[in-house]
């Protein structure tokens, strides 16, 4: 994950009295909302920021089924010649692997 610093979430939307959309947080003005589709795309971000760190955390957990793990699996049963990695924990280690890397 890069070393970016952000103001810290959670965020919240912020509708002025001129219908200006912004994306604040406790002490820090985050974004301004182009116009357009203002309120959708800010509760989006706003959303998505909010749950990074949980969704991260998630797929860490995934992610822990290890090729080491079903090794020592695979030792302590017999054969598991046929086991496949779920696909889920696939998923959850690409999407894991972007996260960190943005």
């Amino acid at each position: 994950m890069s070393n970016t610093k952000h103001p810290p979430t959670p965020w919240h939307i912020t509708v002025e009295r001129n219908s200006t959309v912004f994306i604040d947080s406790a002490d820090d003005r985050v974004a301004f909302v182009f116009p357009g589709f203002e309120h959708d795309n800010a509760a989006f971000i706003v959303r998505a920021c909010n749950l990074h760190e949980q969704l991260v955390a998630a797929l860490r957990k995934i992610a822990r089924v290890t090729p080491g793990s079903v090794a020592d699996e695979r030792a302590a049963v017999g054969d598991w010649s046929h086991f496949r990695e779920p696909e889920s924990v696939q998923i959850a280690r690409a999407a894991l692997a972007a996260a960190e890397a943005a």
